[in-house]
């Protein structure tokens, strides 16, 4: 495994799932950032870190926190994406919610309010670089710090949610923020970002309430 990748699994958590057994949904037919994350799930199926601004999934269920397999199911929360999530495997996620995905040969970060996408690197190991050198903005670390301080501990399998979104102009503060399971989540997003597609600046939206 690459520098980088064993960098950021030194300072992440123990893993959430027993060891990756080999075959399954990573094959060994997998090739570039799929074959990494293969390796990086061998060495630890699933975990946190800053944290828990970070969650790279496991491939085993842990709670109400979906597996990778099923995370990435088609019947599951990405059907309200529609083809913004074409294309798309969803491996990893922030603080609010934000996906990290491959997508062919590039590792992508994709915004959960807006369905938009972002190319962070062309490897794993690039993606790990990211992370790393800029992991305050990538992870959300020190809004969810403040928000534990004050909260406790996030319970795992939940992301945090604006409760007016960041997209529409709501604040970057721990009073605007819900922990919410993850799935939840992003279907809560998801809406959102079918909503605001195409619409003109200043139309009106419909926010679904989350408790």
């Amino acid at each position: 495994m690459s520098t980088k990748l064993q960098a950021l699994l030194r300072i992440s958590g123990p893993p959430l799932c027993e060891p990756m057994p080999r075959g399954g949904l990573l094959s060994t037919n997998d090739f570039g950032p799929l074959r990494e994350l293969r390796k990086v799930l061998q060495a630890r199926n699933g975990w946190y870190a800053f944290e828990s601004a970070l969650h790279l999934r496991g491939t085993c269920a842990v709670g109400a926190e979906p597996a990778l397999e099923e995370w990435n199911s088609k019947k599951g929360w990405r059907t309200g994406y529609g083809e913004a999530a074409e294309g798309c495997f969803f491996f990893a996620a922030d603080a609010f919610g934000g996906q990290f995905c491959v997508s062919g040969e590039a590792v992508e970060k994709f915004d959960p309010e807006t369905g938009m996408r972002e190319h962070l690197a062309s490897n794993l190991e690039g993606w790990a670089s990211v992370i790393l050198d800029d992991f305050e903005a990538q992870t959300g670390w020190p809004l969810l710090r403040q928000w534990q301080e004050v909260y406790g501990a996030i319970v795992p399998g939940r992301r945090l949610v604006p409760v007016t979104p960041f997209v529409l102009g709501g604040e970057y503060a721990v009073r605007n923020l819900r922990a919410v399971p993850s799935e939840e989540a992003m279907r809560f997003y998801g809406d959102l970002a079918m909503q605001l597609r195409d619409l003109p600046d200043g139309a009106r939206v419909k926010l679904r309430v989350i408790d």
